[in-house]
């Protein structure tokens, strides 16, 4: 969990400001999905199980994480809706706030 965490922050951070549309949330966040899908099952995880950096680059190996694939895809579509509602959930938070006046009483 503390890696998805991680994972989900980092996305609002690298690509937070282009969330903007419903659209481009969903595009951003399944890119950032399948990244993860690549880096992950493929790149690291071979890796720290001290298999070889990129061992798991061969097709027989990317059809056997194709199920997870498709949990990335998921993770990172409700990622990009999540951000796009924070993101509008902010705006309308600032949009909202007006200057506080001070106002002088006379004697």
């Amino acid at each position: 969990m503390m890696i998805s965490a991680g994972i989900g922050a980092s996305f609002a951070v690298l690509l937070g400001r282009f969330v903007q549309t419903a659209r481009s949330s969903l595009l951003a966040g399944m890119s950032y999905g399948g990244a993860w899908w690549v880096l992950g099952p493929l790149l690291l995880m071979p890796w720290m199980m001290g298999m070889g950096f990129g061992a798991n680059l061969n097709v027989a190996a990317a059809t056997a994480a194709l199920p997870s694939l498709m949990g990335h895809l998921v993770y990172g579509l409700v990622l990009g809706l999540v951000e796009a509602k924070l993101a509008r959930r902010r705006e309308d938070s600032e949009s909202v706030r007006e200057p506080v006046q001070v106002r002088q009483f006379q004697n």
